[in-house]
């Protein structure tokens, strides 16, 4: 989730897979600007057998944020939604490609998205949601244990999944564990972080809470 919005739908590396089995599908990357601010970058696929395609732009800043500033270049720094600081630092070459390559990703899958007929993708996404579903209800323990390692990794603890949830992971049901799975492909596509989702969905649950009638 981010900003109160739930991120679903296929992933980039469906697009990838339906890019490659479509076959007449190309996509283009140009630079437009690379200085010491920013990378510009125009993205452009092509569907060569209709003769139609779709493109943007990506902006990418060479700068990251960071909890800790030691031995980075501090450009400036912030302070977050818990009062710490947080420093703005130049980004490092290979932080920098990190961001263009997913920045790139995320618009080539929307681009091929957009050029793969809407009855074909709609089919595509109800298949992989059956399919996910039947091998979620056969393993349900095991899935609820590889969904707490891969947050594990992420540095989520048990409590903050459980917060997420609403329920201890130990407890999760088929759709939790879906959604966890989800979660994780929209976090590894930088769409969003485990800190933006944890938070809209505290956020999301107050406000559904019951509120106390006034005095």
């Amino acid at each position: 989730m981010r900003g109160g919005e739930t991120i679903e739908g296929l992933t980039i590396r469906f697009a990838e897979g339906a890019r490659r089995a479509y076959r007449n599908l190309a996509v283009q990357v140009i630079p437009v600007v690379d200085d010491d601010e920013r990378v510009i970058l125009f993205v452009q696929t092509l569907d060569l057998e209709a003769n139609v395609s779709d493109a943007g732009t990506t902006v990418v800043r060479k700068t990251v944020e960071r909890r800790y500033a030691d031995g980075r270049d501090v450009i400036g720094h912030r302070k977050n939604s818990d009062g710490k600081d947080v420093y703005i630092v130049r980004a490092t070459a290979d932080e920098v490609q990190e961001r263009i390559n997913a920045a790139v990703s995320k618009l080539k899958r929307n681009q091929i998205l957009a050029l793969i007929p809407r009855h074909i993708r709609d089919e595509a996404e109800t298949e992989c949601r059956a399919t996910q579903k039947s091998e979620i209800r056969r393993t349900l323990d095991t899935s609820r244990q590889a969904a707490k390692w891969m947050f594990e990794k992420l540095g989520a603890s048990d409590e903050e999944l459980t917060r997420y949830l609403g329920r201890p992971v130990s407890d999760a049901t088929e759709d939790d564990i879906a959604l966890l799975r989800q979660l994780k492909a929209a976090i590894d596509e930088r769409a969003t972080t485990w800190a933006d989702a944890l938070a809209s969905a505290e956020s999301a649950r107050r406000d559904m809470a019951p509120r106390e009638p006034a005095g």
